[in-house]
């Protein structure tokens, strides 16, 4: 439902003018026409994926990893051509790793120092950056633009590892086609994306949600195949039943390690970027209603449920995790040597004050910054913020506050760029390399505000990114028998992290910007919203056969809609 409301305002915001609408500086076709043309497209690669994809599940597994693995050096080789500096706080924070990089630390009372003890959240970001300078300058390249391309080698590397997560648990909830048609649709988006090539924690961190989606239907898999006796467990790619006795034995020690990686994972994704980090909580919010209702049978039956000490081990893997990436981001903020003053730092109230600017609908606000700054410590700007924001709110009243949210939501999901180019000064250190370079120029040509292809990208992006959206909405058709177990708290952790997500949008500070982390829920999402239209679409036209069967042993002949049809013998 949600999903299918947000479909809506996208269309609508056709026809709302806001801030920061895509195609305000370049044309591109309405967003219902793109909507029905990428749709269109997706529907016609599914079909002949459906059609014509054959071989075994090792096969195609294989292929799809090579190929991964092809086409992350292929985005390298072209974002490496022509990667760049930018602006904002992505050009801040790497002005200062190389200077620590270089110099073991940044001025004392430099900008850098109020910066980050303003925005404190970005300070293991900053860790991340200074050891790709000191990577670049031990590969013998020692420059700032040298340290931004080791970044912009990881961000390749967590498109590659998006990419395999989106096929393995598509495979795992669904089937191996649906899971090569999610593999080419996140390759897709990703592919013709820029994001890659700047550093900053949003392409950074956009395989972590995809890893830990992945990982948690594999233990939810091995808690399933433990827990009771009958029925049986499918193989990820190829469908065919697994014993659950094999299951359960090989297990144990695998659980462990991904519910380790999935804390491990939370935290770091959540230090770079907290939105990353939403499936995590989602997660802990199924389980525990899941738990919540296995006490209540457990109290009632006076038996303990058949997989609770590997549930128990489960969240002992997952705390573990956390509190060992809890101590080690500690100590690699502390490793940096910067003073960071916690009377200055920004906190959630600042953020859900500027989230209710009408000005710039929600995106950074000058004078929100200005008036949190003016208040001397963290408890007084707390406070002022909640009441500047309450008193913000009383006066928009809440038929005006609630068309405040639904623009913001327009805004943020209504651009398959992510925002690109839109904060200011993006495009600070532009383009460098040989002015004759075809790379560059192409780069120029098709991700500059002004370039010649530039309307053409945006419209390709924004075609995929709003059937993604739709197909999203199909997910939450009626689903098959047997969702209660694995695939169904699977689901249901993602679609609560796509509630979870909006909800945050449209409070605190938006960006489309701040989607793209999580890009692996929505194409999953959007797979299984697919599967579960040809599903649909397959019922409907096996019913109308059988109807159709029906009437002709009756010996009556089936015309055309819209045909008088006549009764005659079929002999």
């Amino acid at each position: 439902m949600l999903c299918a409301l947000l479909v809506l305002a996208v269309v609508v915001s056709q026809f709302v003018p806001y801030i920061l609408k895509l195609g305000t500086h370049f044309p591109v076709p309405p967003f219902p026409v793109l909507l029905f043309v990428g749709a269109l497209v997706l529907l016609l690669v599914w079909s002949l994926i459906r059609r014509r994809v054959r071989g075994g599940e090792d096969v195609t597994s294989s292929c799809v990893l090579a190929l991964t693995v092809l086409l992350a050096v292929v985005q390298l080789w072209f974002a490496g051509s022509y990667h760049f500096v930018t602006g904002w706080d992505s050009g801040t924070v790497s002005e200062a790793a190389w200077q620590i990089a270089t110099t073991g630390g940044v001025p004392a009372g430099s900008f850098f120092e109020t910066y980050i003890s303003t925005y404190p959240n970005n300070l293991f970001l900053t860790w991340f950056a200074t050891w790709c300078m000191r990577a670049s300058v031990a590969l013998g390249d020692p420059s700032e633009l040298g340290g931004q391309l080791v970044f912009v080698a990881l961000n390749c590397v967590s498109n590659a590892v998006t990419c395999w997560c989106v096929y393995r648990l598509v495979a795992l909830l669904a089937n191996g086609r649906l899971a090569l048609m999610g593999w080419l649709l996140a390759e897709a988006i990703l592919l013709v994306s820029p994001w890659a090539s700047i550093m900053y924690s949003d392409s950074l961190v956009v395989g972590v949600s995809g890893a830990i989606a992945l990982n948690y239907a594999e233990v939810r898999l091995w808690l399933s195949g433990g827990a009771h006796r009958g029925g049986d467990v499918r193989h990820a790619v190829s469908g065919r039943p697994v014993e659950r006795g094999r299951v359960a034995r090989a297990g144990a020690p695998a659980a462990l390690g991904r519910c380790l990686l999935m804390g491990l994972l939370g935290v770091v994704g959540y230090d770079l970027k907290p939105q990353s980090a939403f499936v995590l909580l989602a997660i802990a919010v199924v389980e525990a209603l899941g738990l919540a209702g296995s006490v209540v049978a457990s109290l009632r039956s006076r038996r303990l449920p058949a997989c609770a000490g590997r549930a128990l081990l489960c969240v002992a893997g997952v705390l573990l995790g956390v509190l060992l990436a809890m101590g080690a981001t500690t100590l690699a903020e502390a490793s940096l040597g910067i003073p960071v003053d916690g009377d200055a730092a920004f906190g959630p109230a600042h953020f859900l004050l500027m989230g209710s600017n009408e000005e710039r609908l929600g995106t950074y606000y000058g004078p929100d910054v200005d008036f949190s700054a003016s208040l001397p410590t963290r408890q007084e700007r707390t406070q002022g913020d909640l009441e500047r924001y309450q008193q913000r709110v009383a006066d928009y009243g809440p038929v005006w506050y609630a068309w405040l949210l639904v623009r913001k939501a327009m805004m943020t999901y209504s651009d398959g760029t992510f925002s690109w180019g839109i904060e200011d000064p993006f495009f600070d250190n532009l383009m460098p390399g040989p002015s004759d370079g075809l790379v560059r120029r192409l780069a120029q040509a098709l991700y500059l505000p002004d370039g010649a292809l530039c309307p053409l990208w945006a419209s390709v992006s924004q075609a995929l990114w709003l059937a993604t959206l739709l197909l999203c909405a199909l997910a939450g058709l009626r689903g098959h028998a047997g969702d209660a177990d694995v695939r169904g708290r699977v689901v249901c952790a993602l679609m609560l992290t796509v509630l979870g997500l909006t909800l945050f949008e449209m409070l605190f500070e938006a960006r489309a910007r701040y989607l793209y982390s999580s890009l692996p829920v929505f194409v999953t999402l959007a797979m299984l919203g697919l599967g579960r239209l040809d599903g649909l679409v397959g019922r409907r036209l096996r019913a109308a056969q059988g109807a159709n069967v029906t009437r002709l042993a009756r010996g009556r002949v089936v015309r055309p809609y819209g045909v008088r049809s006549e009764s005659r013998s079929v002999y």
